[in-house]
Order: C-alpha cells, then sequence, then structure tokens
C-alpha cells in the first residue's frame, strides 16, 4: 500500500487526537489500567495525541500518511537550531489497523515513513545529518533504521532506555519515483 503525504494542518487535529498507534494497557475488570507492555508505543501514541499543528518553523514538520481519508502513519521531524543541517526524528508510528499480522511490526508503512522523511530532508538539506532517538527494546524501529542506512550510535540520551541512531544523508531519489 502507498500512502498519500502531506503536512498537517489545523483541520487534522481530531484525526491525530484519536490517532492509535498501540493496544490499551492491560487492566483487570474494576480495576486502573496496569503499566502498558510496550511503554515505548504509548509515550509516541501521546505525543502525537498533543501535537501542536501545525507545526512551523523550529517546531519542525508533522507529515501525515493517508489511506484514502485514513490516517494510517505519523512522522515528525525538526531541524535543531544553529546547526543547519542537522535534523532530529521526533516521532514515527503507524496505525494500529495498518500494521503487519500480529499487531507487533510496523514494517512496510513505517519503512515508507522514514523514507519520505529522509527524502525531504535531504530535499532541504543534502549531506543533512540526521538523528533520533529509540527504545532499547524497540527491535521493529530498530530494523526499520538500519534498513534505512541509520546506525547505533554513542551519544548522549537523557534516559537510559534510549539509544541513538544516526546517519548522513545522501542525495536521496523520490521514494515515489518510478524504477
Amino acid at each position: 500500500m502507498t500512502l498519500i503525504w502531506r503536512e498537517a494542518t489545523k483541520a487534522d487535529r481530531p484525526a491525530l487526537q484519536g490517532f492509535k498507534c498501540t493496544d490499551p494497557a492491560p487492566r483487570e475488570p474494576g480495576k486502573r489500567p496496569g503499566p502498558h507492555p510496550r511503554r515505548w508505543e504509548d509515550d509516541v501514541q501521546k505525543a502525537i495525541h498533543s501535537l501542536p499543528v501545525p507545526l512551523s518553523g523550529a517546531d519542525g514538520v508533522a507529515l501525515l500518511g493517508l489511506d484514502g481519508e485514513d490516517l494510517a502513519a505519523v512522522v515528525v521531524w525538526s531541524g535543531i537550531h544553529g546547526r543547519p543541517a542537522l535534523y532530529k526524528l521526533r516521532l514515527l508510528a503507524v496505525s494500529r489497523e495498518r500494521r503487519t499480522v500480529g499487531g507487533n511490526s510496523i514494517g512496510p508503512l513505517a519503512r515508507q515513513a522514514l523514507a519520505e522523511a529522509l527524502f525531504r530532508i535531504a530535499s532541504e538539506a543534502p549531506g543533512a545529518d540526521v538523528f533520533g532517538l529509540v527504545d532499547i527494546r524497540n527491535r521493529a524501529s530498530q530494523r526499520v533504521l538500519t534498513e534505512a542506512g541509520l546506525e547505533r550510535v554513542d551519544g548522549p540520551a537523557s534516559d537510559p532506555d534510549l539509544e541513538m541512531w544516526a546517519a548522513t544523508l545522501p542525495i536521496s531519489e523520490d521514494p515515489d519515483a518510478e524504477a
């Protein structure tokens, strides 16, 4: 499935606030939910729900991947102020309904979202450095980043559960171009 990509607008707030990229935390009847088994997914979902769209300037870009009218994926990145060729990949999520078999793999749509973000960054700033922080238990995202050419690097992370992934972008091809 190929998604249509566009930047988020103010009109997209309800869709972003209702976006689901993980299952709810387990809950026993009559009790509060327990801890989420994939905390990183819950954190990303909460961050998407609170995105102040449209993003602009230093806030970065919120890109939506649409399957018809349905929001299937979200990717957010921003430039680092004062460092013109340094970009942070802030969020990448695929809706629960669009995940591959078993619901635990973000698969092809995550690859598509990352490729679109990297293409747009490279178009704006060829040779830019990009980085993102990924939970050490998030194997699916680590695979997607590795396949896209990012590598785990030693670097400062304020949370011991996060690893930094980075790459220097080449001038890239349009991910939607016919081969």
